[in-house]
C-alpha cells in the first residue's frame, strides 16, 4: 500500500499528499520546475529574484496583509529557489489549511510586481548577494561549480550576478513566470493531517485554470568528464578555503546510494576517515567534511575544509594520500557497516517533519516520477555491498579527476606564513 497519494490535474498540475494525523500542522509546498540552471546568461538570477518579488504584492494584498493575514492564522510563509527548482511554501495549523493555501495561491498567481516595490526589493537581493560573496563558506561552492560546468547551466549561481540583479525589471519578471510558470512544471505537495481529496479540491479551484501549455521543456545534460583545474583567489581572511571536487553521475543513476555510503565513511562523520585525520589526529583544521551536492543529470562530489595557509600544502597532500589508501587499502568491514547505518539515521532523522515529507514528495516526483518510502530507501541502501563501494571508490577516487579551489588570505591570515 503507497504511503501517499497523487493526482494530476486536467491540466497537468500534479498533487501529491502524504497523511499524517498524529500531528496538528501541515506543510503545503507549491513547486515550480524551474531553477538557475534554465537561465540564460543575462537572466541568471531572475529565478531567484522572482522568488523574493512575489511577496511585494498581489492584485488583492499588499506586501504588509500577505504577512499580516498569514501570520494571523499562525501559519509561516516563505520561498526558496535553487538550481533546479522554486518552491513557495506554507506551515500552519491543520484547521486554518484552506486559507493559508488561499493565500498562498494568491502569491504566486497573481504577483503585480509594482515597479516602486521592485526596486526597493533590489537592495534587498543585493544586499543577499554581498553576504554571500563576503562569506568564503558560502562563496566556494558556488566557485569550483561554476568552474566545473562551465558553458553550462549548472554554473549559474542561483542568486546570480550583481549587473543582473540591477537589471531586472516588472517585464522581465512577468515574461519569465509566462514562459516557465506552466501548468505542466508546477507540483503541489502537502504533508500533515489533511486528506488527499481536500488538497485535490483546493488545488482544482485555485489552479486548475492554469493553461495547459506544454512547453517542451527539456534540460542540457552537461558534459560529466572531468579536467582537473587549479585556481585560487585572493581575499582579506584569516584562513584559506579549499575545495577539491569532481563531476560524477546524477540521482537518477542507480549507484546514488553507493556514493552516499562512500561520501559518508570518507568525509560525512565524525569517525570518518578524512575527519579523524585532519581534525583529530594532525590538529590541522577545525571544518572537514565531504559532501555531494545532487542535480537531476549530474552530481558534484569533493571536499571542503578549512585551515591556516601554512597548513593547506599539508593538507592537500594528506587528502590526496587518503585517496591513494582507500583504493590501494581498501576498506575495512566495520567503517562500511558504520556509515552505513549513521547514513540510514540521518536520513531517517531528516524525514520528520512536515517540512521534510513535503519536500520529499515533491523532489521524488520531480526527479523519479515516484516517491520511494523510508522503509525503501533503506532497502536500497541495504543493497550496497562493500564491494559496490570499493569499486566506486576505485572509479572516482582518482586524483588527477578533482578540481582545486582555493580563497587564500592577502596577507598570510592569522598561523599563515
Amino acid at each position: 500500500m503507497k504511503f501517499y497519494n497523487k493526482t494530476t490535474l486536467q491540466n497537468g498540475i500534479r498533487v501529491l499528499t502524504q497523511e499524517t494525523n498524529s500531528i496538528k500542522s501541515f506543510t503545503l509546498g507549491i513547486w515550480v520546475n524551474v531553477g538557475s540552471r534554465d537561465e540564460e546568461s543575462k537572466l541568471n538570477g531572475l529565478s531567484h529574484f522572482i522568488e523574493h518579488c512575489v511577496f511585494k504584492g498581489t492584485k488583492s494584498r499588499t506586501s504588509k496583509e500577505i504577512a499580516s493575514s498569514i501570520e494571523r492564522l499562525g501559519a509561516y510563509l516563505n520561498a526558496y529557489t535553487s538550481k533546479e527548482h522554486t518552491c513557495f511554501y506554507v506551515r500552519g495549523l491543520s484547521d486554518n489549511f484552506i486559507q493559508s493555501f488561499e493565500i498562498l495561491a494568491d502569491l504566486v498567481r497573481n504577483p503585480v510586481f509594482p515597479e516602486e516595490e521592485i526596486e526597493k526589493e533590489k537592495s534587498v537581493i543585493l544586499e543577499e548577494y554581498y553576504s554571500i560573496n563576503d562569506d568564503p563558506d558560502d562563496i566556494i561552492f558556488d566557485l569550483i561549480e561554476s568552474e566545473l560546468f562551465k558553458g553550462h547551466g549548472l554554473a549559474n549561481p542561483v542568486i546570480g550576478t550583481e549587473e543582473n540583479i540591477r537589471s531586472f525589471n516588472s517585464a522581465t519578471t512577468k515574461d519569465f513566470i509566462k514562459q516557465n510558470y506552466t501548468a505542466d512544471r508546477i507540483l503541489v505537495s502537502v504533508a500533515g493531517p489533511i486528506q488527499h481529496s481536500l488538497v485535490v479540491e483546493k488545488t482544482e479551484q485555485l489552479l486548475g485554470d492554469i493553461e495547459q501549455k506544454k512547453t517542451n521543456f527539456e534540460r542540457i545534460n552537461p558534459d560529466l568528464k572531468n579536467n582537473q583545474l587549479i585556481k585560487e583567489e585572493y581575499r582579506d581572511i584569516n584562513q584559506v578555503h579549499i575545495c577539491i571536487a569532481r563531476k560524477t553521475f546524477g540521482v537518477k543513476d542507480e549507484r546514488r546510494s553507493t556514493l552516499a555510503i562512500l561520501n559518508t565513511l570518507l568525509g560525512g562523520m565524525t569517525s570518518s576517515r578524512l575527519f579523524q585525520l585532519i581534525r583529530e589526529d594532525q590538529a590541522l583544521a577545525y571544518n572537514t567534511s565531504s559532501f555531494i551536492n545532487n542535480y537531476f543529470d549530474a552530481s558534484v562530489f569533493g571536499i571542503y575544509l578549512n585551515t591556516s595557509l601554512s597548513n593547506r600544502e599539508k593538507v592537500i597532500d594528506l587528502i590526496k594520500k587518503e585517496f591513494k589508501s582507500i583504493k590501494e587499502d581498501g576498506i575495512k568491514l566495520d567503517e562500511f557497516e558504520i556509515a552505513r547505518n549513521y547514513l540510514k539515521g540521518g536520513i531517517s532523522m531528516s524525514m520528520e517533519s512536515t517540512s521534510s515529507k513535503s519536500t520529499h514528495l515533491a523532489v521524488s516526483e520531480y526527479y523519479y516520477s515516484e516517491v520511494k518510502s523510508l522503509e525503501e530507501i533503506f532497502e536500497s541502501i541495504d543493497k550496497v555491498t562493500i564491494n559496490d563501494v570499493m569499486n566506486l571508490a576505485n572509479e572516482l577516487l582518482s586524483w588527477e579527476d578533482f578540481s582545486i579551489y582555493q580563497i587564500v588570505p592577502k596577507q598570510g591570515g592569522k598561523n599563515g606564513n
